[in-house]
């Protein structure tokens, strides 16, 4: 049997950024990884959604602008939803939204090309975890005392990691409980911690965290 046999097809990329200068630099980037194909670019929010569904890529990168990307994602994940969507901005503000929206990565420019090419292996590798930018600048955000505004490093403990990763999953305090050999109020009593901890105003805050954090897949 021929070694090409045991090649992987390549994984086709879509490059939709407003700056040609971008394009052309990612598809030099992306050009220097033979797994890597881009199948496609195109230069603003309209285009991007006819020439995804026409191409099916792998993965569409996109840097069209925070608020185009928002209305774009939605739809691209319903056209497309085998496709995954990686972004790029300057500013790190734009990370929440566009996750939230359901893209799957998010790299800052200014990393890209230190970055880009092992996030796109990850996310090709279906691993649920966000770049290393976005893990710190996530960090600092979730890691912010509520009251006075400084920034700490209060991580989660192994056992907390646990309780958040189900209950995120769906199960009650009962539940996680039984499944950890623990008392129902020694669960009730980390969740209230972690909530405060973390900072959390709700549940869904800490849902989206575990599915950001690849504790639970989304």
């Amino acid at each position: 049997m021929s070694t090409s046999a045991f090649c992987r097809c390549p994984y086709r990329i879509l490059v939709a950024d407003e700056f040609p200068l971008v394009r052309r630099g990612l598809r030099v980037l992306l050009g220097s990884d033979p797994e890597l194909e881009v199948c496609g670019e195109v230069s603003n929010v309209r285009e991007v959604l006819p020439l995804a569904s026409m191409k099916k890529p792998d993965l569409i990168i996109m840097g069209l602008g925070r608020m185009d990307e928002l209305r774009a994602i939605a739809s691209i994940r319903q056209a497309n939803p085998e496709a995954q969507i990686l972004t790029m901005h300057t500013a790190e503000e734009s990370i929440h939204g566009v996750l939230d929206a359901g893209a799957h990565g998010y790299v800052l420019r200014s990393d890209a090309e230190s970055k880009l090419l092992l996030t796109i292996q990850r996310l090709r590798n279906r691993r649920s975890f966000p770049s290393p930018t976005l893990r710190d600048v996530k960090r600092k955000s979730f890691f912010r005392d509520q009251k006075t505004g400084d920034k700490t490093e209060h991580e989660l403990t192994g056992r907390e990691l646990q309780i958040v990763a189900l209950l995120a999953s769906g199960n009650c305090n009962k539940e996680v409980a039984v499944k950890l050999d623990l008392s129902t109020r020694t669960v009730e009593g980390h969740r209230n911690h972690i909530m405060h901890k973390m900072g959390f105003s709700n549940f869904s805050e800490l849902v989206r965290f575990a599915i950001r954090e690849g504790l639970i897949t989304a």
